[in-house]
């Protein structure tokens, strides 16, 4: 039993390693990314820019990651830092607290243990799967400073019909370092394509902000909004651009948002410029549940 128990162990070992390989070129960096949830459509806010070190233990099973965030703290060279880790873990990083955690859990004797350690194994593959497919249903952008990324999700519970796919997706805007100032989004811009390519929708360039607010963020500060789309097809994708401005001091301290119906006539002074929204698919029935 315990031989076969650690045959399964190496098993499984192997097979996270490969989804690991799946994830990550040799020398890129993947970013790991949290699912969108689509309750929270329609709503945004200003929000703590989270580590990634925090994302992959907060995904990693229960076990294996109190084992890592203990690591984290005292074995440093096991768990990369958050300062390591600001653009993602490269696949070497990744490699490393996965041996660490497989060699720890073959010094486990006890059989209760082992059919845990096995557990959270499968459940490591469901996770590494789910975030290929957000990998495929995401995209970044960097324009003048300002970086977007966008990830979506397929959501079945509301399907309303056999030619009606709904999907959420998850928007975040950072304004990073390389500005000095701050800036405001002021209007968006999106086109909606189906599977065959038509365009479903579209919102034209320059209407009112985001989810009704204009959000103003100062240096290293991140903008998180949810929002929809319904297609005729199961899968698509959309593409866009947000209009932005740059602000002086007191522009700025008026606070982050002004809502719809009440926008500021004073921050539309600024010149405008547009940042860009790379593409980002739209996938349905082929999404792994997670």
């Amino acid at each position: 039993t315990y031989e076969m128990a650690n045959r399964v162990a190496r098993t499984l070992y192997r097979s996270i390693l490969k989804e690991v390989r799946g994830l990550t070129l040799s020398n890129s960096r993947i970013f790991l990314l949290e699912k969108p949830d689509h309750r929270k459509w329609g709503h945004g806010q200003v929000v703590e820019n989270t580590s990634q070190v925090d994302v992959l233990l907060g995904m990693l099973p229960a076990r294996a990651g109190i084992l890592a965030l203990d690591w984290a703290m005292t074995e440093k060279d096991l768990v990369p830092t958050p300062d390591e880790a600001v653009e993602g873990f490269t696949r070497q990083q990744l490699y490393k607290t996965a041996k660490a955690l497989f060699h720890y859990q073959r010094t486990e004797k006890d059989e209760g243990a082992i059919r845990s350690a096995e557990d959270e194994g499968f459940e490591a593959l469901r996770v590494l799967a789910s975030q290929q497919q957000r990998q495929l249903c995401s995209s970044t952008c960097m324009t003048a400073g300002v970086h977007v990324r966008c990830t979506s999700v397929f959501v079945p519970q509301q399907q309303r019909g056999k030619d009606s796919f709904l999907f959420t997706y998850r928007v975040t805007v950072h304004n990073t370092t390389r500005n000095t100032s701050a800036v405001k989004l002021v209007g968006r811009h999106w086109e909606i394509l189906d599977a065959n390519g038509n365009v479903t929708g579209s919102v034209p360039k320059g209407s009112h902000g985001v989810v009704g607010m204009t959000p103003a963020l100062q240096p290293n500060e991140t903008f998180e909004y949810y929002s929809g789309v319904e297609l005729p097809t199961s899968e698509g994708r959309m593409s866009g651009s947000f209009q932005m401005i740059h602000l002086n001091d007191s522009e700025a301290s008026s606070g982050p948002f002004t809502e719809k119906g009440d926008v500021s006539e004073e921050g539309g002074k600024g010149e405008e410029f547009d940042v860009m929204v790379a593409p980002f698919a739209l996938r349905g029935h082929s999404q792994v549940p997670s």
